[in-house]
């Protein structure tokens, strides 16, 4: 097993002006991964000991966030899917279902996968209706 970052560690590897802080940052006792206290992330989540998790981000059920990954931004990832390597995911991306995410990837714009297998790909569309969409379901879950 890896050797978890310390606060430092995290500092130097988002390239954060501000140093972070055990007041806004905690540990995922699912993998130990750093979760910032902004985010979302279910207790049944794997977020491994170099991962982190921030922003608004949302990592959800039986997810897997490894390696060096990061999930930014107001992204979501759901289901069984996995995000690994060095691979990002932010802005206001969906990655669901079984999905896997790897390499050196970036996924953003309100980018929605829901399976296949992705490596050392970007993936950034920006589509209005896609936006749409997105608010469409967030309102219906919020009222359902």
């Amino acid at each position: 097993m890896l050797p978890a970052m310390d606060l430092q560690d995290l500092t130097e590897r988002l390239q954060l002006l501000k140093p972070p802080s055990q007041e806004r940052w905690h540990r995922h006792p699912n993998g130990l991964g750093w979760v910032e206290h902004t985010a979302i992330v279910a207790s049944t989540a794997y977020v491994g000991p170099e991962a982190v998790v921030l922003d608004m981000a949302q990592v959800l059920e039986n997810t897997q966030i490894r390696d060096k990954a990061v999930v930014d931004g107001s992204a979501i990832v759901a289901g069984t899917a996995t995000v690994s390597g060095d691979a990002r995911v932010g802005e206001m991306a969906v990655v669901a279902g079984n999905a896997e995410i790897g390499g050196r990837s970036w996924v953003g714009g309100n980018a929605a996968l829901t399976s296949g297998s992705h490596n050392d790909v970007t993936i950034r569309p920006w589509a209005p209706e896609a936006v749409f969409l997105r608010d469409k379901a967030e309102q219906t879950l919020q009222l359902g």
